[in-house]
């Protein structure tokens, strides 16, 4: 009997040492648990948080988007494509007849269009080099003679430009009127 009692006292302690190990297991694995989630809410909560302030720039975005789509379409109503067809023509038509004065007055001096850009090259001949007496004056006198074309050119341009100004000021007019009579039929 006494064996038997120190056996059952031997497998009591075994096993209350087994049920403290797992009480020590449970509560360390009961603290990982709540380690991890108060480390998801925070997650959770920062993921909710930037999901609100994405979709508020959507929502900015969208809205300032709509705003440029309609200032387009109010352009767009401002300035008749057939007005632009118009002015845009009449551009065209200064601007070449810009380079037939350009061409008249500077015969020496080629452009070269690379892209957009045009560069002016000047043809220089060997004989205008060697500038003696004979040649300083005719020079200065080309020069004279130059700058007065260029003079009646500036005046020409000018006088084109006030035209065209006039032209483009006078129709938007027009037509701010003509917006302006049919929002007062329709009401």
């Amino acid at each position: 009997m006494s064996h038997t009692k120190s056996a059952l006292i031997d497998e009591k302690n075994e096993l209350q040492q087994r049920v403290n190990e797992l009480e020590d297991k449970y509560s360390s694995v009961q603290s990982k648990l709540a380690k991890a989630a108060v480390i998801f809410k925070k997650y959770k909560k920062r993921s909710h948080k930037t999901t609100e302030n994405l979709q508020d720039s959507v929502q900015i975005l969208e809205a300032k988007n709509q705003e440029l789509e309609l200032e387009k379409q109010a352009l767009q109503k401002c300035v008749p494509p057939e007005v632009h067809n118009k002015l845009k023509k009449q551009w065209k038509d200064l601007y070449r007849r810009h380079q037939e004065f350009r061409a008249i007055l500077l015969p020496n001096i080629d452009h070269v269009s690379i892209g957009e850009k045009s560069f002016a090259v000047a043809r220089i001949q060997d004989s205008t080099l060697n500038l003696s007496g004979e040649f300083e004056q005719q020079h200065q006198e080309d020069l004279k003679m130059l700058k007065k074309r260029l003079d009646q050119l500036d005046d020409n341009q000018k006088q084109q430009l006030e035209e065209l100004h006039d032209i483009a000021h006078s129709t938007l007019i027009n037509n701010k009127h003509d917006t302006t009579e049919k929002a007062d039929d329709e009401k």
